[in-house]
């Protein structure tokens, strides 16, 4: 995981990405790259993101967490709201959150999950996708 989220940050020259840890996960990697750059061009384009902290674990339960971190601006708490349930796009607020849209499809596909949150500054997503040995 950390190669690929490497080899996609090399897109977005002026966003720092740092990367903790390291995982190996069961998944199309394609898609996946589809997943994280939508993630990384979200911090850059809708957050003014400079930087992005992303951390691999791979607990007891076998499924690999990855969590990314922005320092962004964040978004209004009702845009949080509706990028949560990611059922559809948020109809007041700047993108149409159809990357987001996508890119949870794309990952239940991949028997994971996507959840958007609120940080202390920035915006957060978690994935977690099933860990390969």
């Amino acid at each position: 995981m950390s190669d690929l989220v490497r080899q996609v940050a090399l897109d977005w020259p002026e966003l720092q990405v740092a990367i903790d840890g390291d995982a190996r996960v069961l998944a199309d990697e394609r898609a996946l790259t589809a997943v994280i750059r939508n993630i990384l061009q979200n911090a850059v384009v809708h957050g003014a993101a400079g930087t992005v902290s992303v951390k691999l674990e791979r607990p007891p339960s076998g499924r690999v967490q990855i969590a990314f971190t922005d320092d962004g601006r964040g978004a209004p708490l009702g845009a949080i709201r509706e990028l949560a349930a990611l059922s559809a796009r948020p109809a007041t607020y700047r993108g149409s959150g159809v990357g987001l849209l996508i890119s949870n499809r794309l990952i239940q596909r991949m028997h994971g999950t996507l959840q958007v949150r609120a940080g202390a500054r920035g915006l957060g997503v978690l994935l977690q996708l099933p860990g390969a040995d």
